[in-house]
């Protein structure tokens, strides 16, 4: 798993980017997974909490390769 970014979109809001790829025998496979999740300070001890996820699939690896966040 890599940390592709995170982001304050708000004061009380921030969104993660991570790419995840699966290793099988030392080798990584040819396609990944990227993952979008936003987190909110919520309630009264303003703990954080996520607010919103998105996984985009299947990706091909030279794809993700070439993403500039």
């Amino acid at each position: 798993m890599t940390d592709r970014g995170i982001f304050t979109l708000r004061e009380n809001e921030m969104t993660v980017i991570l790419q995840a790829t699966i290793l099988i025998d030392d080798k990584m496979i040819d396609t990944g997974n990227l993952f979008v999740e936003t987190f909110k300070k919520q309630g009264e001890k303003k703990e954080w909490k996520r607010a919103r996820s998105y996984i985009e699939a299947g990706v091909p690896n030279r794809n993700l390769d070439k993403l500039h966040i």
